[in-house]
């Protein structure tokens, strides 16, 4: 019961978001702008002990969801695909990926903190060995698992995720010249459309 509350909270979220940017696109013109938003998903629950993956079961279902509204142009995640309490692995990141591969719209992700600089705490992996293995990437180095973030869901700087994508304006391309460095930040991307910076 709580992951199907869960759900119709994150699309009530998504609902309201995608309606108030709709209404400030559309007081400078006829356009609009309508977007999904969601983050903290999906989570590992272990007080559902018998359904811990739940949430992970339910995205496919959540995806069509999102996919059956036609009003909806992106998709945007604001991080944390897992919990503090599931350790930060190559496997978990990848098969969220390859989830994400079934959204129609364009799918813009900015990584939390569970991603990669909570990596290093005890309760997500970082600094555990089982019969002397890592339990975490990296053994829970955050810019190691930062790293494998880029890698993993930015392999092409400037482009969303997800089955239709857009050309973003990412900071790996779009960077001061002084400071070089800064292409390194390939999940930074801003986007324009229906007169909003995104």
């Amino acid at each position: 019961m709580r992951h199907r509350t869960l759900l119709l909270v994150l699309l009530a979220l998504a609902a309201t978001v995608g309606a108030v940017v709709a209404a400030t696109a559309s007081a400078g013109g006829p356009s609009k702008l309508t977007l999904a938003v969601y983050g903290d998903s999906p989570y590992l629950d272990p007080a559902f002990a018998s359904q811990p993956h739940a949430e992970f079961a339910a995205t496919p279902a959540f995806i069509d969801t999102i996919n059956a509204d036609k009003s909806i142009q992106e998709v945007v995640h604001v991080g944390d695909i897992h919990s503090g309490s599931e350790p930060c692995t190559n496997a978990y990141d990848q098969s969220i990926f390859d989830a994400w591969q079934a959204f129609e719209r364009p799918l813009i992700y900015t990584p939390g903190d569970n991603e990669w600089s909570d990596c290093q705490k005890a309760g997500e992996g970082g600094h555990v060995h089982v019969n002397g293995v890592p339990v975490d990437y990296a053994d829970g180095d955050p810019l190691a698992n930062l790293a494998l973030v880029r890698s993993i869901f930015f392999p092409n700087p400037g482009v969303s995720l997800g089955g239709r994508k857009k050309q973003l304006i990412s900071q790996a391309i779009s960077y001061d010249p002084a400071r070089p460095a800064d292409a390194e930040y390939v999940e930074n991307v801003m986007w324009e459309q229906s007169k909003v910076f995104s």
